[in-house]
Formats: C-alpha cells, sequence, structure tokens
C-alpha cells in the first residue's frame, strides 16, 4: 500500500461490507499483512529531527548523512519501515516553529509511509483481549496481534466514526465508509499543514507530570526496602490504574461477548475486575506472563528502576522517552534512542530488550552498521 492509496480489491470490498467495523478490521489486518513483510524500526523524535535536516541539507554530522542514505534506500524497496506512535506525535506538537513542524512531518511521511502504532489505551484493551483469550483460554486461531496495532496516521489518537442520528441507516453507512476512506489517506503533512497549525498545545506539557513522580519517589523512598519488594508496589500501582481499563473492557465482553466472561468464571474462578488484576498480578510476579501485557510489564520495570535509581529524578523528557520504549519493544525489532534509555532497557534484572527481542541501538556508527548488513 504505497502513498495513501488504498488498493481497489479493498475498495470493492468496502461496498459489501455490512457495518464500517468490518471495514476497519478488514484494513487493519491488510497493513498489518504488509507491516509483517519488513523490518520495523522505531525512531525517537531526536532522530527524525536529525533526518529532517538531512532532507533539508542542514548542517548535521556526517554520520546522520550516511543514516539517511542507507536508511531511505531500505524503505523504497520495502524491505524496512518506521512507522511513528503517539508519542512522536505529540513531541512533534511540541514544537513551536510550524516550518520545522511540516518539514519533519514531511520526513516521518516518507519513512513511515504514515503508518503508526494505535493509541496507547486501544492498545491496552487489545492486549487484555490476547492475555484473556490466547493465554488464559488458550484460543489457538487468533489472528497475530501484531496484525491489528497499525493504523494510518490520521487515526494516531484512536479511532473515531461520525454518526449522525438525524439520517437514515443507508446515507449513515455511507458517510462513515467515504469519511473513513478519505482519512486513511490523510498524510501527517497535510495534517500539520492544515489542521494543526497551532503552537504548542499545554497539554502536552509533562512537567507537572515529572514533579509529582519525583515527589512520590522521596516521599515513599523509606519503603524500597529491596528492588522485588518495589517492583511489587510498583505493580500495584499499575494495575490499581488499569482497572478502569479492565472495568470497561468487561462491560464490552458482557454486552458482546459473554461467553468469553463465562468461560473465565467456570475455567479460572475470575468473576470480577478486581480477580482478572489478581491473576495478572500474580501472573507478573510468578513469571509466567511471557510477553504478554507488554504495556504493564514494561512501565512497571521501568518505574522500579527509576525509583531504585535514589540519585536520578524524572524528567519531563523522561514520560516520552518511556512511553517511545513501551511501543517500541513489542511491535518492533530495531529502537534506535538516546544511550541512557538504550541502558536501562538493557541491565538485569529485567533485560527488556532481550526479552522482546528488540535491538536497542544509540550509537550511530552502530546503527550505519545495522543498516549496512540489512542492505547486503
Amino acid at each position: 500500500m504505497k502513498g495513501g492509496c488504498i488498493p481497489l480489491n479493498i475498495m470493492l470490498a468496502c461496498k459489501i461490507m455490512e457495518t464500517i467495523d468490518e471495514y476497519i478490521k478488514m484494513l487493519k489486518i491488510q497493513l498489518g499483512s504488509e507491516m509483517s513483510k519488513r523490518k520495523l524500526i522505531y525512531l525517537d523524535l531526536n532522530f527524525w529531527i536529525n533526518l529532517r535536516k538531512c532532507a533539508a541539507n542542514e548542517k548535521v554530522e556526517d554520520d546522520f548523512y550516511r543514516f539517511y542514505n542507507l536508511l531511505l534506500p531500505l524503505v523504497e524497496k520495502q524491505k524496512v519501515l518506521c512507522p511513528i506512535s503517539h508519542s512522536v506525535f505529540s513531541e512533534l506538537l511540541k514544537q513551536n516553529d510550524l516550518d520545522s513542524r511540516i518539514k519533519t512531518a514531511k520526513v516521518i511521511d516518507l519513512f513511515s509511509n504514515s503508518v503508526t502504532l494505535i493509541f496507547e489505551f486501544e492498545r491496552e484493551e487489545l492486549e487484555l483481549q490476547y492475555y484473556i483469550r490466547q493465554k488464559l483460554l488458550n484460543e489457538s486461531f487468533l489472528t497475530p496481534i501484531e496484525q491489528y496495532v497499525w493504523v494510518k496516521i490520521p487515526y494516531i489518537l484512536g479511532v473515531a466514526i461520525p454518526y449522525n442520528d438525524n439520517v437514515d441507516a443507508e446515507t449513515q453507512k455511507e458517510i462513515q465508509f467515504k469519511c473513513f476512506k478519505y482519512s486513511w489517506t490523510i498524510t501527517l503533512e497535510e495534517m500539520m499543514r492544515n489542521y494543526l497549525r497551532n503552537s504548542v498545545l499545554p497539554f502536552l506539557d509533562t512537567s507537572q507530570r515529572a514533579a509529582k513522580l519525583n515527589e512520590g519517589k522521596f516521599a515513599h523512598s523509606d519503603e524500597m526496602k529491596s528492588l522485588s519488594n518495589l517492583f511489587k508496589m510498583e505493580l500495584r500501582g499499575a494495575l490499581s490504574i488499569i482497572i478502569e481499563v479492565v472495568n470497561d473492557y468487561f462491560k464490552i465482553l458482557s454486552k458482546n461477548k459473554p461467553e468469553i466472561l463465562s468461560l473465565l468464571s467456570s475455567k479460572l474462578d475470575i468473576k470480577s475486575p478486581k480477580e482478572f488484576c489478581n491473576k495478572i498480578e500474580g501472573d507478573i510476579l510468578k513469571d509466567k506472563i511471557g510477553k504478554y501485557l507488554p504495556d504493564i510489564y514494561i512501565n512497571t520495570c521501568i518505574h522500579t528502576l527509576m525509583r531504585w535509581d535514589k540519585d536520578r529524578q524524572f524528567k519531563a523528557n523522561d514520560i516520552y522517552d518511556f512511553e517511545h520504549a513501551r511501543a517500541a519493544l513489542p511491535y518492533f525489532q530495531y529502537f534506535f534512542t538516546e544511550g541512557p534509555l538504550k541502558h536501562m532497557l538493557s541491565i538485569k534484572p529485567y533485560e527488556l530488550s532481550k526479552k522482546y527481542n528488540c535491538i536497542v541501538e544509540n550509537d550511530i556508527k552502530k546503527i550505519n552498521k545495522i543498516l549496512l548488513k540489512m542492505a547486503s
């Protein structure tokens, strides 16, 4: 699927689809299938900025020009793709200079084909679904989760479908299909030029969140008796937040898939969201979670390591770095980022990059050797 075009077979299929949900599912699977044929590289914003500078022939170290010239042919030959996530998108919106923002967006379109990972809340729900159906209930014929986690950039903050009570069902369907088909082809550059021209948005400022984390870290420093004890505390904190997502998902199951709740009850004696969260906690603490629920697990490990390092304070940019890690490790083969984050993701006892088989690198010379090997 090059550029913004929707293949003819997809356009014809949409004419026989009963609902917009079926059409969206089909597009996601189609996109996911294409993604599975490529090596996926996650770039943090610093790499995107340097690619933008290379594209504009601005001053940047020679190794980054080599990086640009190695990466572009790999993308053009459909060997590699560099999708983004909502965290890269949010950091991009923080750039004050509109011209730089648009130029960065243009480069992102070039190397990502305007593809993004689904929004984190959608990802959390999807990961819960696969934990339940694949791990707990042993369903063996599910489409791989990797084929459901990709959308085009206009849906980077979630899929929204227009709905109007004042039109009949056929007109409603026609509006929804046309709207989605059109939106699927919009690029990030178009979004920045036409829809997101405002300066920095206040809700993107993570400094207050970092300050709150530091306040909690140092207020409870006396509770850090051991790394394992701290991990348990962080895990319970994460589950106390995720239970709201679990509550919502259980409501969806109750309405649309009550048989799944019945199986959870009869096979595992799980009858409530709280009991379900207890099961998650047990599987993680007993090291039985495998690669399921990566968002919860990675978040818990990172925050444990941050709190255990008594001399390190949370910084505003750490919030985005940790989101990058949660996005990159489970769904990309490579993650190019900064040195401190690479160190955190590789150290014991968690060795997150090893657990998720994701090569994390910050050294541009080593990165270029990786790309050169891909090209050979």
